[in-house]
């Protein structure tokens, strides 16, 4: 991992979701695994999802959006700013 990315890790205040596939081409799994190791040292929440025997595109991809947009939902939607109503 470069050492700007190790920085930036090092600081990082925000929720991570991966969606990586083990059989990747093009992006090796290794660095997904390194990325989420980092990001447990520094206490981040973040969450990995793997697809095995998986390249780096097709049609399972779009099965993960919805687990994506589920955890983002959970980890980075803001609070309601309206008082509740009575």
């Amino acid at each position: 991992m470069c050492l700007a990315c190790r920085a930036a890790l090092a600081t990082c205040s925000f929720a991570v979701c991966a969606s990586c596939r083990d059989a990747d081409e093009k992006v090796p799994y290794e660095q997904s695994e390194r990325l989420a190791a980092r990001l447990r040292e520094n206490q981040v929440p973040h969450q990995l999802i793997t697809r095995h025997n998986a390249g780096h595109s097709g049609p399972e991809f779009a099965n993960d959006y919805a687990l994506l947009a589920d955890w983002f939902d959970q980890h980075l939607r803001p609070a309601d700013p309206r008082p509740p109503q009575d």
